[in-house]
């Protein structure tokens, strides 16, 4: 596999995110501001895509139970949650950007042998897996530059393309209330327990791209 020079947040001056931000508004380009997010929902890049700009919030504080260091994908039982864990009691209350990952225990591992076992028969698999298994196994220092690389591995893989940024300013995130409650109106698409679990709706962009590939149409 190629290996990739992985991105770090932590190199971004604050001032060129507030530049970043003031342009993209100036210039009236269609922007939204996101919460990051590990492996994102297939609604939030159905909310991404539209969009010239897309910025990232940089400095809103973390919270937990969200999809900042979770995602959901099939399983055998249903659906399943995968969760990054952080240094305990040090990211409370902190901004996004200095929130750190734990690695006490190997849980990129645990995410990757759940992936295998449970998508390795999915038609997409063997496109993918290489590029994800290097995400997981690169150890980033933060959670935001971790969810940073999954961006530009899905704006690759779907061939799209937006101007990306950082935002400092405070309020409401286009994906904020999806956190807490997602709404299942996706288009149905082949998942690989369907003929026993029904349709999933609205898992980890990577149950979509592992089962089906690019197709924008099941998003847009």
């Amino acid at each position: 596999m190629t290996s990739r020079k992985f991105f770090s947040w932590q190199r971004i001056h604050l001032v060129l995110c507030l530049q970043v931000s003031i342009f993209a508004v100036c210039m009236s380009f269609i922007t939204g501001r996101f919460i990051t997010e590990y492996f994102p929902s297939i609604l939030t890049l159905r909310q991404m895509m539209p969009m010239d700009y897309v910025l990232i919030e940089y400095d809103e504080t973390y919270q937990k139970n969200s999809l900042r260091n979770r995602c959901y994908l099939a399983g055998s039982q249903g659906v399943h949650l995968l969760s990054v864990p952080l240094i305990k009691g040090k990211h409370q209350q902190l901004p996004i950007y200095q929130v750190r990952i734990a690695y006490d225990e190997n849980w990129s591992d645990k995410h990757l042998r759940f992936i295998e076992t449970n998508y390795n028969k999915s038609p997409y698999y063997s496109h993918y897996i290489d590029e994800v298994r290097g995400i997981l196994l690169s150890r980033p220092v933060f959670l935001i530059d971790l969810n940073w690389n999954i961006l530009q591995f899905l704006s690759r893989s779907f061939q799209w393309n937006p101007s990306w940024g950082c935002s400092l300013q405070h309020g409401e995130s286009i994906n904020h209330h999806h956190h807490h409650h997602p709404r299942p109106d996706l288009k149905p698409y082949p998942q690989v327990f369907e003929d026993r679990l029904g349709f999933l709706p609205n898992l980890s962009i990577l149950d979509l791209l592992f089962c089906i590939g690019p197709q924008q149409k099941y998003i847009v």
